[in-house]
């Protein structure tokens, strides 16, 4: 079985996606399943939504077949991943070089679990239509360390989507 200290993760990119051998393109599988279960589909809503069959994408996600470099680029469109190069906002240009660093820091055996709870916790809020807040009330001039202070506090008190159902759920199952 992979582990995280095992798994190597492509680059998303159509070009390095066309560009890529079919070894290489079953790596790509692990990273499919994993973005559409953080996006709550199943595998034949997603098979729909990239114009396929539930049977190819099942075994893409499991590694019995590489996917047609085509076929990979539309499942990472229906899972809406930016494929190519792109110039983000200065906002965002800087939210990025503090989140690095922090990456940087997590032990690589502990990045895909730690990841995986940043991006679900930042699909929450982009499915919840947040705004960020600081102090409880909506701040577009707060800073970026402010925001980051506040998400941190918000995660810690297991506020989001997900926290929220599984509180709901643990509270129906405790009556």
């Amino acid at each position: 079985m992979t582990n995280d200290t095992d798994r190597k993760f492509p680059e998303l990119t159509s070009q390095a996606i066309k560009a890529a051998t079919q070894q290489e393109r079953l790596s790509y599988g692990p990273l499919v399943k994993q973005l559409r279960t953080q996006q709550g589909l199943r595998q034949i809503e997603l098979a729909e939504a990239a114009g396929t069959t539930e049977r190819t994408v099942r075994n893409i996600e499991g590694g019995s077949t590489a996917g047609q470099a085509a076929m990979l680029i539309k499942i990472f469109r229906a899972l809406n991943v930016e494929l190519e190069h792109r110039d983000y906002a200065a906002d965002v240009q800087s939210y990025l070089a503090m989140v690095a660093p922090l990456i940087e820091q997590i032990e690589p055996a502990n990045r895909l679990r730690v990841m995986t709870r940043v991006i679900g916790l930042l699909s929450d809020a982009v499915a919840e239509g947040a705004v960020p807040t600081v102090g409880g009330a909506a701040d577009t001039d707060a800073t970026p360390q402010e925001i980051t202070e506040k998400a941190r506090e918000a995660w810690a008190r297991g506020e989001g989507r997900r926290a929220a159902k599984r509180r709901t759920k643990k509270d129906t199952e405790e009556e």
